[in-house]
């Protein structure tokens, strides 16, 4: 069995803080998780957190920016995730304890 368990506390709060998108002070909530990963990503790729959601910005469409981020931040992880094996023993249905 896998050991991921998902932190749902207190990470599942909603933080507000301001970014700047393309010279623009804005502001946005998402849950701390997301804030510490877009920090995280930012760092990988050697850019910042605003420089990010000004291209996430750009690209975004119609959605609303947080849910952007989120997709955002889900998308990058699971590039850099190995895909799983359908049938395998580390199926999704193990990844989180209840």
């Amino acid at each position: 069995k896998s050991s991921i368990v998902p932190v749902l506390c207190p990470a599942h709060r909603r933080l507000h803080h301001h970014v700047v998108i393309a010279g623009r002070h804005t502001g946005m909530a998402l849950e701390a998780a997301f804030w510490r990963a877009l920090r995280d990503i930012a760092v990988r790729e050697g850019t910042t957190v605003d420089a990010l959601c000004t291209d996430i910005n750009r690209r975004r469409g119609s959605a609303t920016l947080p849910a952007s981020v989120r997709v955002f931040v889900v998308s990058y992880y699971r590039q850099a995730t190995p895909a799983l094996q359908p049938n395998s023993a580390s199926n999704s249905a193990t990844l989180y304890k209840t």
